[in-house]
């Protein structure tokens, strides 16, 4: 495979690529020259530097793919993500959209995120969202689209990093009127459906202990605990971790809300805190 020369690169293609950080060695990321029709193939292996192949004009499924922006429940951890992973999806990093959007709650289910202005959304501030990039065939778009609830559609959303734009997932005007609108919910001052549901399921939590759950003291002492974790957690920016300790606590609470029903448990960084806690999935120890 040659070689491509930096004209063959969209600049703002490469102004997205160059600076990304990410938590793997290499990420393999395949994006469309818009000036020549080809497609490129950038290895990605740290905040700075990108190998640049091109694929030349003839594209085969291997690198057929295309970079979509998703807010929800498609995000990892949450409830969704199998959707993406299920049609060949590959997470590639996080990232945040330009001010001009705002995001709602559809009663808990998903989040909706809509372009603003828009009708019956004319005088709403306009805010930056906070999405994950992930790469997914090319083929598997309209089955992803499918696999979507109601009301939700995939359009171009516009991205902070070079002012790049990407396929991304959008809601219809007309589904996040009347609902919640959650622009406020600023993980690390960027609207972000995760820090939605972390502080709402704290304020849930918080209502259920302050009643009393029949549960043990030392149970009700560690779910204590993975709340006050998860709000620090919170103010620092690591919104998986704290979805995870809440997450925890509403299924030993056995909390009804809609937000927590099918997010899976997840044992990874949270589950280190459970084990210097003394708590494994079965309960204490």
């Amino acid at each position: 495979m040659a070689a491509a020369s930096g004209t063959l690169v969209d600049s703002r293609l490469n102004a997205y690529c160059k600076h990304r950080k990410t938590n793997v060695p290499a990420i393999h990321v395949i994006v469309k020259n818009f000036t020549r029709g080809t497609y490129i193939n950038l290895i990605v292996t740290d905040n700075s530097k990108a190998t640049i192949e091109s694929t030349g004009g003839a594209i085969d499924g291997t690198y057929e793919r295309v970079a979509i922006a998703v807010n929800g429940t498609l995000m990892r951890g949450l409830e969704l993500e199998s959707n993406l992973r299920n049609l060949g999806g590959k997470f590639l990093c996080e990232d945040y959209t330009t001010r001009d959007y705002r995001i709602f709650s559809i009663d808990d289910i998903h989040p909706g995120m809509v372009r603003v202005p828009a009708p019956g959304l004319q005088n709403l501030m306009p805010v930056s969202v906070a999405v994950e990039i992930w790469s997914v065939p090319r083929s598997n778009i309209v089955t992803l689209l499918e696999k979507e609830p109601q009301g939700l559609s995939i359009g171009k959303v516009e991205l902070i990093s070079g002012r790049s734009e990407v396929l991304g997932v959008l809601a219809e005007p007309s589904l996040v009127l009347g609902k919640k609108d959650i622009s406020d919910f600023p993980g690390q001052g960027i609207a972000n459906f995760r820090d939605y549901i972390v502080k709402e399921g704290m304020r849930i939590i918080d209502e259920v202990l302050s009643q009393g759950p029949n549960l043990v003291a030392d149970e009700l002492a560690t779910l204590r605990g993975f709340r006050n974790i998860a709000a620090v957690l919170r103010v620092n920016g690591e919104l998986r971790g704290a979805v995870d300790l809440i997450n925890y606590c509403a299924k030993k609470l056995d909390l009804t809300n809609r937000l927590f029903q099918n997010i899976p448990i997840r044992w990874t960084s949270s589950f280190q805190l459970m084990q210097e806690m003394k708590l494994d999935k079965h309960g204490i120890r």
